[in-house]
């Protein structure tokens, strides 16, 4: 088997607490992981994005790129240099190549997403972290992910030091304990660390902020498949999600994506 170092970035959208109402902002939380090999991030993909990034919104004092929210991207604010997305012509061709780049670069994605209420009504009685079931959706498929390929460091940018503490826990959880199908010794085998890494905001690792940009988008869209609500209406956001489908989400095969590289919860 080849042995071939991998990083996973993940980042969550959504409302992850336990808190459940109909309201969509807060009735909905997942988890979105993506996977690169450390020789392609470190020799193509760091340059490119960094490269991106500097056409569009030019550099900081250190020449440092600006780091790359999905929010401010959305939003641009009045001042700054994301304001220039407010200008038709340059949210255009921002737009046009963000698309390109998340097409052309190689990297494979594993989303989870959970209905709160429907979790309550099939389990009347839990008393779990959402975290412990998005996490465990998210590793088990990166597992098998992982086991034919190589090993991997799992990183995420912080959250706040309660949301770290919690996904720290859960994470650490797993690779003690395992799951009921695949030992704490298996994922042991394709995880370097039993610790997840946590990412300072001033680190700005385009592979953090990568799972940043895709982490909305992929629950908008593994939302929508499977309760026929909340349509995407973003022209931008429905090609990026076509490309999420069709070349990004980790698939079997004969199964493709559904229940791989997007998964649902409850099932």
């Amino acid at each position: 088997m080849p042995d071939i170092p991998y990083r996973i970035y993940i980042d969550d959208s959504g409302n992850v607490d336990p808190v459940a109402t109909n309201d969509p902002t807060i009735r909905y939380g997942s988890i979105t992981a993506i996977a690169m090999d450390v020789e392609y991030i470190e020799s193509r993909f760091n340059l490119g994005f960094d490269k991106l990034a500097k056409k569009h919104f030019g550099k900081r004092e250190d020449g440092s790129a600006h780091p790359l929210h999905r929010r401010v991207l959305n939003k641009p604010p009045e001042h700054g240099p994301f304001s220039v997305l407010r200008n038709d012509a340059k949210r255009r061709a921002w737009d046009e190549e963000c698309l390109s780049m998340y097409d052309r670069a190689d990297y494979t994605v594993i989303s989870a997403c959970v209905d709160k209420v429907a979790w309550y009504y099939k389990y009347p009685n839990w008393a779990g972290d959402f975290y412990g079931v998005l996490v465990q959706a998210v590793l088990e498929r990166a597992f098998y992910f992982l086991r034919k390929r190589g090993r991997a460091e799992v990183n995420i940018e912080t959250k706040g030091p309660d949301k770290d503490q919690r996904l720290k826990e859960q994470y650490k959880k797993a690779l003690v304990d395992g799951y009921q199908f695949i030992s704490s010794d298996k994922l042991q085998s394709v995880f370097t660390s039993r610790e997840l890494n946590i990412l300072k905001k001033s680190d700005s690792r385009p592979g953090a902020q990568l799972a940043d940009l895709l982490a909305g988008p992929a629950l908008q869209h593994i939302r929508h498949l499977h309760t026929g609500r909340h349509p995407i209406t973003s022209p931008f956001t429905q090609q990026l999600v076509e490309i999420l489908e069709t070349k990004k989400y980790y698939r079997e095969v004969l199964r493709g994506p559904k229940g791989c590289g997007r998964i649902w919860r409850p099932q």
